[in-house]
Order: structure tokens, then C-alpha cells, then sequence
């Protein structure tokens, strides 16, 4: 199909829509656009999935849950436990 004879086509093309057809439209998009994860209850959860995922990152790394090891001092406190012991 030659080029020239699509762009006929395309232009003998004629469209009717019915009188609500733009609002109907427009209303489905709205509808669609309102995210599931703006809800509350779907907000909450992923916090506490992230929490969880955190605390289960902190214990695999130190072997458990202090709060030094959540904080990320927990090789801080050995290491000036370690010069304590140097300087005595």
C-alpha cells in the first residue's frame, strides 16, 4: 500500500461520538489514575515490610539486633573497646 493512498484514507476518515463520550472518557482516566498505593492501609504495609527487611539485613550482617548494630556502631564500640584495651 502506497503511502499516498493511506493518507486518502486517513483523511476521508469522519468520527462520531456520542454527547457524554469526552466526560465518560476523562472520568475512566481519572478513575485509573487514582493510584492503589495512596491508600493508607497499603502505605503502612510497605513501611513495615521495609522495616522488617531492614532488621533482617542488620541481623544477617552483626548477628543481632542491639541498637548499636541498628545504628551501625556496633564496629565502632569494638573497635574503641579494642583501644581501650591497647592503652591500659
Amino acid at each position: 500500500m502506497s503511502t499516498h493512498k493511506l493518507e486518502n484514507q486517513l483523511k476521508e476518515q469522519q468520527y462520531t461520538f456520542y454527547a457524554n463520550f469526552a466526560t465518560e472518557v476523562l472520568e475512566g482516566i481519572r478513575r485509573e489514575i487514582t493510584p492503589i498505593f495512596l491508600r493508607p492501609r497499603w502505605l503502612f504495609l510497605g513501611v513495615a515490610a521495609s522495616v522488617v527487611l531492614c532488621m533482617v539485613s542488620v541481623y544477617m550482617q552483626d548477628g543481632n539486633l542491639s541498637i548499636d548494630a541498628i545504628l551501625g556502631l556496633s564496629e565502632y564500640n569494638e573497635m574503641t573497646s579494642y583501644y581501650r584495651y591497647v592503652q591500659l
